[in-house]
């Protein structure tokens, strides 16, 4: 009896170890499949993120490549996704690498559609289409030129019947406004505030050829958008300066310059945006020279306060260096950002006076009765007046005063520069020089006492040219 309570006892004791080395294997494998689990959740997760920052970074880079604003693609892809809010949150609905790639195909296929040159519809197009085929061939300068004389003879003049010497002040002045004139507003200090105080920024299309339609709407007083057809809207007139930029810089086709070529390139795609410097060009089928104004990068990093005020503003003459256009006035347009353009018009007439100087002094150099300035005595016969209003009369003034009589910083560092920029390394000042200053409001100039005086603040510069 006992023996048989032993064996019994013993059999239930070897069950029990052996019940307990299974439930040990199954938690030891339970434990590690939650965890390979776990792991595998979580390699899947780094990876989805990694794979999707470099998506969102080669995005970017195409969209700067191509100039192309995100806010243009962010739109179109929220009219096929309606649920659509911005590209990472887009891109983060995405669970598995197949996802994630299936994704960027199709943000890749929207930005192909927008960046994808449309098909010429009208005759200008249809010179520009023929332009971008040629440049496709990689001609040689030589060839650039004959081609470009060759279908300049052939067709119409892009820009018969549009008016070059511009609109009117007073419509210009009465279109819509832009959205550059509030961030002027905002960004322009000191010398800077002369766009903020003087100017307007007035709306034009962002259809890719802002650049173009802001010169457009200068020169037709017209902000409808209409068709290429249309004669005087804004598709149609920048399409055909597009066509008279392109023939223009292919006849005179530089090929020392290193960028000519792509510049060129970029003229013959109609709706492409084009850039800031690329208004040196614009100065020859405009006939005047064009003042290009833009946010100073520099003046906004932390402990940066520089000169410029926070605007910058670029002239282009093509060269000409002061020597006369057919239209004196200049074209002004504002880089909003985002390569969007906009024009700018000045709120009364401005002009410039140009002079020959035999000698200067300095006056109130304290400002201890508020009259700091500069006085040049000039050379007889060298005053010259070119006001943009042909109404004003010549100043037959023997001395020219620029007053720098504000109690601030700004307006004593111009003085400071004007001075040293008219005085030898030496120290012994600078005679016989001549001087350009571009004058904003030409009516508010006082001519008493057999001199002219300026106020610093009335002026956009002043050119020196020895």
């Amino acid at each position: 009896m006992n023996l048989n309570l032993f064996k019994l006892t013993k059999a239930k004791l070897f069950l029990l170890l052996v019940l307990s080395i299974v439930s040990a294997l199954g938690i030891i494998f339970l434990f590690q499949n939650s965890s390979s689990r776990n792991t595998y959740q979580s390699t899947l997760s780094e990876t989805l993120n990694a794979q999707r920052q470099q998506i969102l970074t080669e995005i970017q880079n195409k969209l700067t490549t191509q100039r192309l604003d995100e806010s243009k693609l962010c739109q179109k892809l929220k009219e096929e996704n309606p649920t659509f809010i911005d590209l990472n949150s887009y891109l983060q609905t995405a669970n598995s690498i197949e996802q994630l790639n299936k994704l960027h195909e199709e943000i890749q296929k929207v930005i192909s559609s927008l960046t994808q040159p449309p098909s010429p519809t009208n005759k200008w197009e249809k010179v520009l289409w023929e332009v971008k085929k040629f440049l496709d061939t990689n001609p040689s300068s030589d060839k650039i030129k004959k081609w470009g004389e060759r279908k300049k003879s052939e067709i119409e003049d892009p820009l018969l019947g549009i008016d070059l010497k511009g609109a009117n002040r007073s419509t210009l002045l009465g279109l819509n406004r832009g959205s550059g004139e509030r961030e002027i507003a905002k960004k322009a200090k000191g010398k800077a505030e002369i766009w903020k105080n003087h100017y307007i920024s007035l709306f034009a299309a962002g259809d890719g050829n802002c650049f173009l339609n802001s010169f457009a709407i200068l020169l037709t007083g017209s902000q409808v958008q209409g068709s290429k057809d249309t004669p005087g809207t804004q598709q149609n007139v920048a399409t055909r300066l597009r066509t008279a930029l392109c023939l223009e810089t292919m006849i005179n086709f530089d090929s020392s310059s290193a960028d000519e070529f792509e510049n060129l390139k970029d003229f013959s795609t109609n709706n492409l945006a084009l850039t800031t410097d690329q208004s040196r060009y614009m100065t020859r089928i405009l006939k005047r020279q064009v003042t290009t104004v833009h946010k100073d990068s520099e003046a906004y990093a932390p402990g940066k306060s520089p000169d410029t005020g926070g605007i910058i503003a670029s002239k282009y003459d093509d060269g000409k260096q002061g020597k006369t256009f057919l239209y004196e006035e200049p074209f002004v347009i504002y880089h909003v950002g985002s390569y969007h353009f906009e024009p700018l018009v000045c709120k009364k007439q401005g002009g410039t006076i140009s002079f020959n100087y035999s000698q200067w002094e300095v006056e109130d150099e304290n400002n201890g009765t508020n009259q700091r300035s500069i006085v040049f005595t000039l050379n007889p016969g060298t005053l010259k007046s070119k006001p943009y209003s042909s109404s004003a009369n010549a100043l037959p003034q023997k001395k020219v005063r620029v007053l720098y009589n504000q109690n601030n910083n700004y307006a004593k560092n111009q003085f400071e520069g004007v001075k040293l920029e008219n005085t030898e390394n030496n120290g012994t000042k600078k005679t016989n020089r001549d001087i350009t200053i571009d004058i904003i409001k030409i009516n508010e100039i006082s001519t008493l006492g057999g001199e002219i005086d300026i106020n610093y603040d009335n002026y956009h510069t002043v050119t020196l040219i020895s």
